[in-house]
Order: C-alpha cells, then structure tokens, then sequence
C-alpha cells in the first residue's frame, strides 16, 4: 500500500493571524515616541484582523514571538504586508538576523514575504517593527514551519511507490530465470 499526499507542518506561531483581535502570544514593544499600532478588524489579508504599524517618528513599533526550535534545523517564515506612501519602514528579524528593512517603499499591495532561517539554540524569536506616517502598515498571516516537515507534492510517497515496483519486477525477473 502506497500512501500518497502532502505532510503539513503545525504553525509554531501562537496568534499568527491576530484572529484573538488582540496581541495574545505576541511582545509589544512601542516605539519611544509617536507610536501607534493595534490589532485592527480592517484590511485584513485573511480572516477578520492585521496588525496596523503606524508609528510617527523615527522609532519603529515592534511586536515579536520566541518559539521552540531543534538546533540545525531550517525553518521557514511567511508573511503578507501592505503599506502606503513613501516615508514608512518595515524591518523584519528572524532568530537574530535582519532578513527585511523596507525603507520609503512606496505603495505595496497585501505581498506575501518568505525567508528561511536556521535554528542555532533551541529558540528562535521573530520581530516585526515598523513605522509609517501618514498611514499605516499591515501585517496579517504569520507562518514558522520546520522546513524538514514538507515533502513536495507526495514525491516521497511516489518515490516508495516506485521503489517498491521496481523490487516486484525484479523480484518476478529473477523467479523467471530461475
């Protein structure tokens, strides 16, 4: 019996879509001065809430998550952002390393960003800090998954499938000969 299908990784985000309409599972670090940023039931990607990032100033409003990892395992991170006008900035750190900082980036429809990190400790934390005035940013669908956890498409299932034929027929070549 041959199983086929696709092995689906659990999300190691707590809140990942803010769908609890508020920060639970999530650190709130405002900025120092001009900070506003809330979970908002407006321009959502998905569901009914985002993250709104609209700080004023030149310091960014940040919200971040520490989850459990295995050391040398690689992870990957998905997110949607939107934002408006020229003077805002996103930064995005993932287990300590910057792997986004939109500066001034204009206008940006809901664009999905993927990254992959490797765990070198048995956590990792992961950041979002942002600012933009006149408007705001949003944040919406925040997924950490193991990259190990998901075979492409059932390709190994195909491949036992297929493994498993090929010993058949030898297997029946070798009774033939005999």
């Amino acid at each position: 019996m041959v199983a086929t299908g696709r092995l689906v990784s659990a999300n190691l985000i707590v809140n990942p879509g803010f769908e609890t309409g508020d920060f639970t599972g999530w650190t709130t670090t405002p900025a120092a001065s001009g900070s506003i940023f809330a979970v908002v039931p407006t321009f959502a990607h998905s569901g009914t809430y985002a993250v709104s990032f609209g700080a004023f100033g030149a310091d960014l409003d940040a919200i971040s998550q520490t989850f459990v990892t295995t050391p040398g395992t690689l992870y990957d991170l998905s997110f949607w952002l939107t934002n408006s006008f020229d003077n805002n900035e996103f930064r995005v750190t993932f287990g300590g390393v910057t792997v986004l900082d939109l500066i001034d980036s204009g206008d940006l429809p809901y664009t999905q960003f993927t990254f992959t990190g490797l765990a070198t400790g048995s956590s990792m934390t992961l950041e979002f800090a942002g600012r933009n005035a006149p408007s705001f940013s949003y944040l919406d669908d925040v997924s950490v998954t193991p990259s190990s956890g998901v075979p492409d498409s059932g390709s190994t299932a195909m491949l036992f499938g297929v493994s498993a034929a090929a010993l058949l027929l030898a297997r029946m070549r070798f009774r033939r000969i005999a």
